[in-house]
């Protein structure tokens, strides 16, 4: 088992009904991705070659997954997404009759 899944695993969960913002994942392009892509990048100058730039890429994963995904609870969704999924279907179901019924009406006259 890597040590992302172990980690993973020993993130504490919480049910659909108690998720509040904090359990979210939210950022801001500039105010948080970008800081961090510069922390992780190198620049070299060389005469005649210009500018090189170089990323970490590994160390700017760690530091994604440390910030947004293991500092947040794991939202235990069980059969929550089967119902509401359901509860969708179910509507667009009845929307859909409606709409035959309308136009048979309209048709028969």
């Amino acid at each position: 088992m890597s040590c992302f899944v172990r980690r993973y695993d020993s993130v504490s969960k919480v049910s659909p009904m108690a998720v509040t913002h904090a359990h979210l994942i939210s950022y801001d392009t500039e105010r948080d991705i970008f800081p961090l892509v510069l922390a992780n990048c190198q620049y070299t100058f060389e005469m005649g070659k210009g500018t090189k730039i170089d990323y970490d890429f590994v160390d700017l994963e760690r530091q994604l997954i440390d910030r947004f995904l293991f500092s947040k609870s794991r939202i235990n969704v069980g059969n929550v997404l089967q119902v509401i999924t359901s509860v969708c279907l179910s509507k667009h179901v009845h929307c859909t009759v409606d709409l035959i019924l309308k136009i048979v009406r309209n048709n028969n006259g």
